[in-house]
């Protein structure tokens, strides 16, 4: 149990995901991260009401939260983000670059998703895929 604890393996976790669709063909993505110790990371992005447009929003909030939880230490840019039908159920693909600690970053990560109206939240989660051992060693302290 005192792995939980230590600070090296604290990690963060999904909150919540909103997506809001307007009637002007626009969207409106909300992403919300905790941390172990309480605090909460927020990120916000526009997009258009298409399944690609409702992906790269969800993956800009995600990453606008990523640089709120690490203090801006680490900053990433999206490479893209894709939704694609495999057999009978959606995967979704998420690429990002950026640097840590004067570390050049290549990311990729995927998440799966049984519905089409889960992929924008499945943009959030491959990134969370992604950046996983990333984001962990950002708050060690």
């Amino acid at each position: 149990m005192e792995a939980l604890s230590d600070p090296k393996r604290e990690r963060l976790r999904f909150e919540s995901f909103v997506l809001e669709e307007f009637q002007n063909g626009r969207c409106t993505a909300h992403v919300q991260f905790g941390w172990e110790r309480g605090a909460i990371f927020e990120g916000e992005a526009e997009g258009i009401s298409t399944m690609e447009g409702e992906l790269r929003a969800a993956a800009h909030a995600t990453l606008q939260a990523f640089e709120a939880a690490t203090d801006g230490s680490l900053l990433l840019e999206l490479v893209g983000v894709k939704a694609v039908r495999v057999f009978d159920t959606w995967v979704v693909i998420a690429a990002a670059r950026g640097e840590n600690d004067g570390e050049a970053l290549r990311l990729t990560g995927s998440f799966t998703c049984e519905e089409e109206g889960e992929v924008a939240k499945g943009a959030v989660m491959a990134l969370m895929n992604a950046t996983n051992r990333v984001l962990t060693g950002s708050f060690e302290s």
